[in-house]
């Protein structure tokens, strides 16, 4: 989207003459950029006031949505007409994972015995898909469905301290001086800049950490490495790239493996991948084959679709993100599948 066309977006909006979908695009855009000032200099003082007013009503009113109807799953954000033939840029893809974010959450507060409020945003996955989340460090932490996530407002200077269920895949921002601390059911897992997966579900016996990249340390719950934040304690199993370790319930008792196999991480791998007029078939077949999953498309007049596509850098959530937005097509997880299906609102 260029300059031009945002601007002319903003008036719209301003105005009251967006539609819902232009709406949500702008909601997207806003909350990307409310830290970044300079995106709104180009507003006159009482635009930018009427936006954060109208912005401001639109979050309590979907605050006060999403708490009458708990289960009502996310935003749909329609970016671009079908077409016969498909573009997508470098920039345009990533001007596309900003605008089409969805997640669902619900911004709770935790008040302290002192009577101060420490800020806390709880996050759910209840969506079929995989939902990215930034964290004020620029650290990513990309949630699998029913996945939760619990992060502060702010990092405090000591350390960096979320709280998950479920599995995540974690996009660690370097910071020696503020160690990333994961909180789950079963262990604690300290971070020292790297990239991993954490499976560690409330309700199971096991958890398991696997590393890609960089290292991590994995502590029962409750053992000092929970209280002793900066440095390696007695029980910790420190784990470097291709490694993983697996806390087990019943034997109270972590265990860890050297060489293990790493084809369930392949889909976090940021690859490169570009198409000059390919069918859709033929690229879904290589993104089975480069991220070592399972795709199917569901409807088949899709798979005769041309694409020209540069997805360099990118690893497959943000793929599926991208295509979801530009050929405004829906995708689904359930277990090891991932099922593309018909355009959406067709």
């Amino acid at each position: 989207m260029t300059s031009l066309q945002l601007s002319n977006l903003l008036d719209k909006y301003i105005k009251g003459q967006c539609s819902e979908e232009e709406i949500a695009i702008v909601d997207q855009w806003y909350q990307s950029k409310e830290n970044q000032p300079e995106y709104l200099d180009n507003l006159s003082p009482s635009h930018n006031a009427i936006l954060k007013k109208r912005m401001l009503d639109r979050m309590v009113n979907k605050i006060e949505s999403e708490n009458s109807h708990l289960n009502d799953d996310a935003i749909k954000v329609k970016m671009f007409p079908p077409a016969k033939k498909w573009w997508i840029g470098i920039a345009a893809a990533s001007i596309v994972l900003i605008l089409i974010k969805v997640l669902i959450f619900n911004p709770q507060h935790q008040h302290q015995n002192s009577g101060q409020v420490e800020s806390v945003i709880h996050y759910t996955n209840n969506t079929q898909k995989i939902i990215k989340q930034t964290l004020a460090d620029g650290s990513l932490v990309w949630l699998k469905p029913n996945a939760t996530l619990s992060v502060p407002k702010a990092f405090n200077k000591a350390s960096r301290t979320v709280s998950m269920d479920g599995e995540c895949f974690f996009e660690i921002t370097k910071n020696p001086s503020s160690p990333f601390i994961i909180k789950s059911a079963h262990i604690i897992t300290k971070v020292w800049g790297t990239s991993f997966k954490v499976i560690d579900y409330r309700k199971s016996a096991q958890a398991v950490v696997k590393v890609i990249t960089g290292k991590v340390s994995v502590s029962k719950k409750g053992e000092a490495a929970e209280s002793n934040i900066t440095q390696l304690t007695k029980g910790e199993v420190m784990l470097q790239p291709n490694q993983k370790v697996t806390y087990d319930e019943i034997n109270n008792a972590l265990s860890a493996t050297s060489k293990t196999d790493m084809q369930d991480m392949d889909l976090w791998k940021h690859i490169n991948l570009s198409y000059d007029h390919a069918k859709f078939s033929a690229i879904v077949k290589e993104m089975n084959t480069k991220f070592n999953v399972n795709i199917r498309i569901q409807d088949n007049h899709l798979k005769d679709e041309e694409m020209t596509a540069d997805f360099s850098g990118l690893n497959l959530p943000e793929v599926l993100e991208v295509l979801k937005a530009s050929m405004s097509i829906d995708y689904e997880i359930s277990g090891e599948q991932i099922t593309l299906m018909k355009p959406i609102n067709k």
